[in-house]
């Protein structure tokens, strides 16, 4: 089996590709690679006889390898030069992203503080020593399923409570993102920060 052999099926390869996933116009040079791959392999061991199966191309192997390149390249065309970028942060929004952040978190703060002992003491324990609801119940000799409607009005109320301060930081998050996404040079990497 020779590389002039396998080359002969050029067009299912680039079929393969394409169904692989290849970016539009990528199809040839992912192709291309594999044949520099299988020129290296050729060299190296003086043929390409472990390409072969019964005589004839296992084809499982161009598949799995093309496979491989398309996942690369994808993967490849993710990846952001951070030498090329240049920032204009503006750094009076990034200012109001972590004070409406401070502000949320001071809400959810005085919220605790005015929950019932046993309340605040409950959700203290089971979210800094990181029970889980059964673990909670069998080293308390509390129902879990009291645990978990205690937890679960807790959190409502505190969540009602402090919907306004929320919805301000999701606000100043996004003002903070969107500023972040127009710091690239004519790039949009909208899908990315979302």
């Amino acid at each position: 089996m020779t590389l002039t052999d396998i080359a002969q099926r050029h067009d299912e390869w680039i079929a393969i590709a394409v169904y692989l996933g290849a970016p539009s116009g990528f199809e040839e040079d992912i192709v291309q690679d594999l044949y520099m791959k299988l020129h290296t392999i050729q060299e190296r061991e003086g043929d390409l006889n472990r390409l072969t199966y019964n005589g004839q191309l296992n084809t499982a192997y161009i598949f799995t390898a093309l496979g491989n390149m398309v996942t690369s390249l994808h993967r490849k065309s993710k990846e952001k030069p951070l030498d090329d970028v240049s920032f204009s942060f503006d750094a009076s929004i990034q200012n109001d992203y972590e004070n409406a952040f401070k502000t949320l978190l001071n809400a959810v703060e005085k919220q605790l503080e005015e929950q019932h002992w046993y309340d605040r003491k409950l959700l203290k324990v089971y979210l800094e020593e990181g029970h889980s609801i059964r673990s909670l119940a069998r080293a308390t000799n509390i129902s879990a399923k009291s645990i978990f409607i205690t937890l679960k009005n807790v959190r409502e109320k505190i969540k009602n409570n402090c919907e306004e301060e929320y919805q301000q930081y999701k606000e100043e998050k996004r003002k903070t993102q969107g500023e972040r996404i127009r710091g690239y040079r004519g790039e949009n990497y909208g899908s990315d920060w979302d």
